[in-house]
């Protein structure tokens, strides 16, 4: 028992470190690309997007060298079904009404839908080849190279220019940060391992539910950021973006530090709840705008789930 408790403790108390580092990361490495005089693009879209996925990028590698590359595809699952039903939902509460630009609905979105069916396709056979990581990159690659030149740079949050001597204070953070994620990430998966033992539970169902949802966290923060800015586009754009970038990027580069199999039966239910809330939120979107009441639904999906998952339900 005492055990279980110190276990549960490490798992909590990484979470929240890995959760902290990051959105320290994220600030630093603004601030550092403001002095810098980077261009705006650079700023509001690359660093943020890489940023708020770091956590589940950095657990995922360290779970692929542990041998439990189970929890990176869980990861990449859970993290995407906590943005779409939970995130989305708590901006959309936040914000009472999200207008959503037509761009989304005719790029973005119909990308997120493609990438989320190569998804199920390329997970359906247990493993992820290495032409299937090949895949994933070139198209991750191609998704910055679109975004890059789509983006709309006034939706984009730059802040003014810090002096010299905070640049030099943000090159600390950032450091001290980097190397909290780095430390915070892999406690966090012998945590899960441990757990798992203890509990006589998957890893995958710690994955798919309390390190998704703890990963998630950062792209609330800036969601809700960006709506209280009445920066809507930024609001949805960072969701969808986040579920992309998990899709690709974080699967794709994973996989390059080993090979990513799993035990497909038990991740069908959340992989097709993950596509089916993709199409969904296509569906709620159309009419260019997220309602209070649409947000409180996304919610009530996302508990159901998560009620279903450990069989409460």
């Amino acid at each position: 028992m005492l055990e279980l408790f110190l276990w549960i403790l490490v798992f909590l108390a990484s979470l929240f470190f890995l959760i902290k580092a990051s959105s320290y990361f994220i600030k630093s490495s603004e601030n550092i690309g403001i002095f810098l005089k980077l261009p705006p693009i650079i700023i509001g879209v690359i660093i943020l997007s890489i940023g708020t996925s770091l956590p589940e990028l950095i657990s995922s590698i360290f779970a692929i060298l542990k041998g439990s590359s189970e929890i990176v595809v869980s990861t990449v699952i859970g993290s995407n079904i906590a943005n779409l039903f939970l995130i989305l939902g708590i901006t959309a509460i936040i914000a009472k009404k999200i207008v959503v630009n037509e761009n989304v609905i005719k790029q973005d979105l119909p990308f997120f839908i493609g990438t989320s069916f190569l998804l199920v396709l390329i997970l359906f056979n247990g493993f992820v080849s290495f032409y299937e990581t090949l895949l994933l990159l070139f198209v991750f690659v191609f998704y910055l190279i679109y975004t890059i030149k789509e983006i709309d740079l006034s939706q984009t949050i730059v802040e003014k220019r810090p002096r010299k001597k905070d640049f030099l204070v943000n090159i600390l953070i950032f450091s001290i940060s980097l190397l909290a994620i780095y430390i915070s990430a892999k406690y966090l998966i012998d945590a899960t391992i441990k757990l798992s033992t203890i509990l006589n539970i998957g890893t995958e169902i710690i994955a798919i539910s309390a390190i998704a949802f703890g990963t998630s966290l950062p792209e609330l923060i800036v969601s809700i950021k960006a709506v209280k800015l009445k920066k809507y586009d930024l609001a949805v754009g960072n969701i969808i973006g986040s579920n992309i970038f998990n899709i690709l990027g974080i699967l794709g580069v994973s996989s390059i530090f080993g090979k990513v199999a799993f035990d497909i039966s038990s991740l069908i239910f959340p992989l097709g709840l993950m596509f089916l809330g993709t199409i969904l939120i296509y569906f709620i979107i159309l009419d260019k705008k997220i309602t209070i009441q649409e947000g409180i639904l996304l919610i009530s999906f996302y508990v159901l789930f998560l009620l279903f998952l450990f069989n409460l339900l």
